[in-house]
């Protein structure tokens, strides 16, 4: 009997080691972990651009100091605008035929900006052309105009100033 009472304790730990490895056998184990932010991309979210009209502006005021045959910009546009002056044909200019001017948004929106060149003044002749353009990509444009031959681009009466004002 002795050798019975022995053997029942081990008896006992087999089948509650069956019976616990049948019921672990069930049950199903899930990993999951979350991604690491710092070295995923952040996500695209692609948003309408916002329609914002300025409110409109007064017109250019004159000039303390006009230049005669000088060129007088006002941008009036919430855009970064480029201005290219191209000289007539049948006129050289000793470092380029074309000079540039870039335009924050409504920089000289009031009284305009008188444009020049590294060398002096500017002064424009009848067949020269005007363009602009915007620099952030929204493809706006404005011209060509072409000095003397454009309503666009008048002649200020008082200070025999070319003025042109960009308006969106």
């Amino acid at each position: 009997m002795a050798i019975q009472i022995k053997f029942l304790p081990y008896l006992v730990a087999v089948v509650i080691g069956v019976i616990g490895a049948i019921v672990l056998s069930q049950l199903h184990f899930t990993l999951w972990w979350e991604p690491d932010l710092l070295t995923q991309p952040p996500p695209i979210v692609e948003t309408e651009p916002e329609r914002v009209s300025p409110a409109p502006l007064p017109p250019p005021q004159p000039p303390a100091s006009p230049q005669p045959d000088g060129l007088r910009i006002s941008n009036q546009t919430a855009f970064p605008v480029r201005v290219v002056l191209l000289a007539a044909g049948d006129r050289p200019r000793p470092d380029s035929k074309t000079v540039h001017w870039d335009f924050a948004p409504m920089e000289g929106s009031i009284k305009g900006l008188l444009l020049s060149l590294p060398d002096g003044t500017l002064k424009l002749s009848h067949g020269d052309i005007v363009v602009a353009f915007t620099l952030d990509g929204s493809k706006r444009y404005w011209g060509p105009y072409v000095i003397g031959e454009n309503d666009q681009l008048q002649r200020d009466r008082q200070t025999n100033e070319w003025q042109l004002t960009l308006r969106p």
